[in-house]
């Protein structure tokens, strides 16, 4: 479980930090911009809606249940 709100809360940062370099792109954007959406205070506002995650992170481990033998038909469902 460990593992999985781990990498929910990676991809999440992730996610934030990808979408923030591709609106560099954009015309209007200056690099200050940047540097404020990559920052430690935004990047933490993404990571802070893990309410979003939870259906991810569900079934990461429902899927390392399944390859460690541990699946039921409840865990396979969530």
């Amino acid at each position: 479980m460990l593992r999985a709100a781990q990498k929910s809360m990676a991809f999440r940062v992730e996610k934030a930090t990808c979408y923030a370099i591709s609106k560099r792109l954009v015309e209007g954007w200056s690099i200050e911009d940047l540097d404020k959406a990559t920052s430690p205070e935004s990047l933490s506002l993404a990571a802070d809606d893990y309410r979003q995650s939870m259906s991810t992170a569900r079934k990461w481990i429902a899927a390392e249940l399944k390859a460690h033998g541990f699946a039921t038909e409840e865990t396979e469902a969530a």
